[in-house]
């Protein structure tokens, strides 16, 4: 069960810099795992919360990106808004120009194109309605650059620390609230962290 105001977002506008020896000029959205694009992957994923819309934003190969988009729609039965980025806005400027193409949306459940995971997101949702919280993050422990801090409650105490100097790490899935995009610099790029 998954509330009606809560929109998907898949990042998903990088080259694939740290790919590239692996997937060459190709979009990292479009990158195959077992012959799956990291894009569709990401969608399926999404798609098993019944999520109402989902935007995708785009920037490196937008055209093929977007057209792809539009067909994994079509098979997972998604709406997908598609936020075509001139120049990279970074996670923060790309949700915040991707929240105004879901303007009833009051939360949005992002996902990083580039991350494969298989745990049950309903609980994470779940978590970040019931506590009403700002945010909910997915993070993982002890692997990874370990750069997250968390008190005794279970929140966030240092989300920057140095690598190796935390005990978690984030996972590139979130849920947060609207209002949250308040949080975020005016300036491009910038990043959801800095919320």
């Amino acid at each position: 069960m998954v509330s009606e105001n809560i929109a998907g977002f898949i990042l998903a506008a990088g080259e694939g810099r740290r790919l590239r020896p692996v997937i060459g000029s190709t979009a990292k959205a479009l990158a195959p795992v077992c012959g799956v694009s990291l894009l569709e992957l990401a969608c399926s994923y999404l798609s098993q919360f019944h999520l109402k819309k989902v935007v995708v934003n785009t920037c490196y190969q937008k055209t093929r990106v977007a057209s792809a988009a539009r067909r994994i729609a079509q098979r997972y039965h998604l709406d997908i808004r598609i936020l075509k980025e001139e120049q990279l806005l970074g996670t923060g400027g790309s949700l915040r120009e991707g929240s105004f193409l879901v303007s009833e949306a009051e939360h949005f459940l992002v996902h990083n194109v580039d991350v494969l995971i298989d745990w049950d997101l309903s609980c994470l949702i779940r978590k970040h309605l019931e506590e009403k919280a700002d945010a909910t993050i997915l993070l993982v422990p002890a692997i990874g650059p370990l750069t997250v801090e968390l008190g005794r409650e279970e929140q966030i105490v240092n989300f920057t620390l140095p690598v190796n100097q935390g005990r978690y790490t984030f996972s590139g899935v979130h849920i947060f609230r609207r209002k949250v995009l308040d949080f975020l610099p005016k300036k491009i790029p910038c990043s959801i962290v800095t919320a």
